[in-house]
């Protein structure tokens, strides 16, 4: 997916670093997270590893052509997304919610069960450059963990698109790592050393690469409901669950390949290993219309 070429920018100047940024409103953390993110980007990325400097410095200082040779830059939104994912994960180093804290605007409640895990959302406007937002991060995770001692970043990524159409469109872009190839998002002296397989959904390819794209749709994340003898749909009754329990089949564990059929109940806990991809059936509906008397 590509930024558009830097002639085309209209009034305004999408690719630039805006000089006054308008309030966020209805947040209490983001404002604070902006100005610190903003700071870092002026003292050239202070207290940033030499994997993160390299890159940064390569995607926004660098100059880039597209395939047909027009100037290519970064919408300012996907860089401002990169750098922040990038402040907060390593020089803040932010685990948890509760690290959070120091960048509210106000008092903020913390439930008492709040888990120890970094959890980071980016928002995005539609047509914004929400894919190449999400390469940046891979391609920065993919050689912070190659790079850089006792890193505690993955090669190994997950992808999940909320339906069937914006899977279709994540393909165009991920399948056989086209946007990789494409786009200005690897060194080229480090383009040796990326080797990422991108598996969609049913793919039985065995992985031999450091790391791996896995590229599914959330309806693969759930189980159907079992059916009675009488053919009614039983939700829950199928593998021990309770009605509407969502069930990862073939998403967790280790290895990757055709789904084993086991199950487990999608509660968040910690596995160890990549992801599995496999066949899993899609969402049915309950189908409570009573059974046909034979004749």
């Amino acid at each position: 997916m590509s930024a558009g070429p830097a002639a085309a920018a209209p009034a305004g100047d999408p690719y630039a670093v805006p000089e006054r940024r308008k309030p966020s409103e209805g947040t209490h953390l983001v404002d604070g997270v902006r100005a610190a993110v903003d700071a870092w980007r002026a003292q050239d990325y202070s207290g940033a590893s030499p994997t993160t400097k390299r890159l940064l410095a390569y995607w926004f200082q660098d100059e880039h052509r597209t395939g047909g040779g027009a100037p290519f830059r970064f919408y300012f939104c996907q860089r401002e997304a990169v750098e922040t994912f990038i402040y907060l994960t390593e020089v803040e180093e932010v685990r948890s919610f509760r690290d959070l804290l120091d960048y509210a605007a106000q008092g903020v409640l913390v439930q008492p069960g709040e888990t120890k895990r970094q959890r980071l959302a980016v928002k995005m406007a539609t047509g914004s450059g929400k894919t190449m937002a999400m390469s940046l991060c891979i391609a920065w995770s993919y050689f912070h963990a190659l790079y850089e001692p006792d890193s505690p970043m993955a090669a190994s990524f997950l992808v999940i698109a909320p339906n069937v159409i914006v899977f279709e469109r994540l393909k165009s872009d991920f399948a056989d790592g086209a946007t990789f190839r494409r786009d200005p998002l690897i060194p080229p002296e480090w383009a040796a050393d990326f080797e990422l397989t991108v598996l969609l959904q049913d793919d039985p390819a065995p992985v031999t690469t450091l790391g791996v794209l896995y590229l599914t749709n959330v309806q693969r994340l759930y189980e159907p409901p079992a059916r009675s003898k009488a053919g009614r749909a039983e939700p829950g009754r199928g593998d021990g669950g309770t009605a509407g329990e969502p069930r990862c089949r073939g998403v967790v564990g280790r290895g990757v390949g055709r789904s084993d059929r086991r199950t487990r109940p999608c509660d968040g806990r910690q596995r160890r290993g990549p992801p599995r991809v496999g066949r899993e059936a899609e969402v049915e509906p309950v189908d409570r219309a009573p059974p046909r008397r034979a004749a």
